[in-house]
């Protein structure tokens, strides 16, 4: 997967605790958005309101951010706003490959609400080409993936 990282912990199995036979809940806003643990996104980003900028800017080797990941894993709406709203920079940030997040959201046929969050917080990447893909706009990706 793309801008996939290894996390997989020391068991190899994702997080799965060798010590307590299960899953432990995600240490990182970055982990929690991988592993769609929504709950857990939203208590950490919550558990320290001054600290929820630093939190959402946390990025894996691919340069994705917990926004990225949301995005590409169909976080419902409420996640990806409260991402932007936690860090609205986000919006403009680019994967080690150039995709912006409204690239992803377009490749990945995410909800309509999910592209108007990200334009809104970003319009310019409307007219953002995308480096990754031959130079195509999000428009054309859109025409694309539908």
């Amino acid at each position: 997967m793309q801008g996939d990282s290894s996390d997989a912990g020391p068991s190899g199995l994702g997080g799965l605790s060798t010590l307590t036979g299960g899953f432990e809940p995600a240490a990182t806003v970055l982990q929690a958005a991988k592993r769609k643990e929504w709950d857990r996104l939203l208590q950490l980003l919550s558990a320290e309101p001054m600290a929820a900028p630093r939190l959402a800017q946390e990025h894996d080797g691919s340069g994705w951010l917990p926004l990225h990941w949301a995005i590409k894993v169909h976080a419902p709406e409420r996640i990806i706003a409260t991402l932007l709203k936690a860090y609205p920079d986000a919006a403009s940030a680019k994967t080690s490959v150039g995709k912006l997040p409204l690239h992803l959201a377009v490749s990945s046929k995410a909800e309509i609400e999910v592209v108007r969050l990200l334009i809104r917080a970003y319009p310019q990447a409307v007219k953002t080409v995308e480096k990754a893909g031959n130079g195509v706009l999000p428009l054309h990706m859109a025409a694309k993936h539908k």
